[in-house]
């Protein structure tokens, strides 16, 4: 599964996860996990963190501890032009 892909399917889940009662969340992350391939532990970390929009908020670390939350596009972004030469 690509990662677009488990992006899309983590948006899809997120909303019935959320809404969830506890048995059957541990179901819904049962097939996500499935699904995905993903650690337990991440995937609940991935389910439980608020999806903005069409977005979903993940930590991207550039070393040197500087870590930040960064929204995820789901949509592609534009290509840029082709040079003419």
């Amino acid at each position: 599964m690509s990662f677009r892909a488990k992006r899309e399917l983590l948006l899809q889940v997120n909303v019935r996860y959320q809404a969830a009662s506890h048995q059957q969340k541990s179901i819904i992350l049962d097939e996500f996990i499935a699904a995905t391939g993903y650690a337990r532990k991440y995937a609940i970390r991935l389910l439980t963190r608020p999806a903005v929009g069409c977005e979903i908020l993940v930590w991207h670390c550039r070393g040197q501890g500087k870590c930040r939350l960064c929204p995820i596009p789901m949509r592609p972004s534009p290509r840029p032009p082709v040079r003419q030469l």
